[in-house]
């Protein structure tokens, strides 16, 4: 009888290269407010997280860009 188990000194092998996936740029847009010191600095933020590849600290501003200011969704819709 042969054992499928593998041994654990020798490395997994693939047959290819790891996929990477482009990130969605949506996921670091919204709707500048200059006016807005937190806005202003929520978007050095993550202007900074993106250029040192740090995508969940960009996400994370920029999602807080556009959720976490009622007063700039109400004014749009105004």
């Amino acid at each position: 009888m042969t054992s499928l188990a593998y041994s654990s000194t020798e490395p997994f092998r693939y047959p290819q290269r790891p996929v990477t996936l482009d990130i969605d740029t949506w996921l670091y847009e919204y709707e500048e407010h200059p006016d807005c010191g937190v806005c202003v600095a929520l978007d050095k933020e993550c202007r900074e997280a993106i250029e040192q590849n740090r995508l969940r600290a960009a996400y994370e501003a920029s999602s807080e860009i556009r959720n976490g200011h009622p007063e700039h969704t109400s004014k749009a819709g105004a």
